[in-house]
């Protein structure tokens, strides 16, 4: 297992943090700018936009998966998963059920955003083995230990 550059460096830790708040603070100024800028906008209409700035995009998933795991733990729907077949098969606890609405909240934010982009149809797949190679490349994915 590789190990974390705080792990492996601890005297460079205090500089990485420095410099990691730093960039944080320069990028949420940034990000306020931009906000007073479309102030024109209300904001139902900045919060439902077509699309987001890049950085506005990785610093909400960011924030966003950064208190989940801190609150819940490993919340991914793989992980769900795995813990859902686990206990099927007694080797594990059933997961929560917050976990379960998770994983909900996910997947129908996945849905409401490909709704709103207008981008949401069924695709399927072109042939035999176009299938076989996804559904094992998804396996591979949902089977890797963590």
């Amino acid at each position: 297992m590789v190990q974390s550059p705080w792990l492996r460096w601890p005297q460079w830790a205090p500089w990485m943090l420095a410099a990691l708040l730093l960039w944080s603070a320069l990028q949420l100024r940034r990000f306020w700018r931009r906000w007073r800028q479309d102030e024109a906008a209300g904001l139902r209409a900045r919060l439902l936009a077509r699309s987001y700035h890049v950085s506005t995009s990785a610093a909400l998933i960011g924030l966003s998966g950064g208190l989940l795991y801190a609150t819940v733990g490993a919340w991914s729907y793989t992980n769900f998963l795995r813990a859902q077949v686990a206990h099927r098969l007694g080797t594990m606890m059933a997961p929560m059920a917050w976990h379960a609405i998770l994983v909900a909240a996910v997947l129908a934010g996945m849905l409401m955003s490909a709704l709103q982009r207008r981008s949401f149809a069924w695709r399927a797949p072109e042939g035999l083995s176009a299938a076989v190679r996804r559904a094992a490349g998804g396996f591979c994915m949902g089977s890797a230990r963590r």
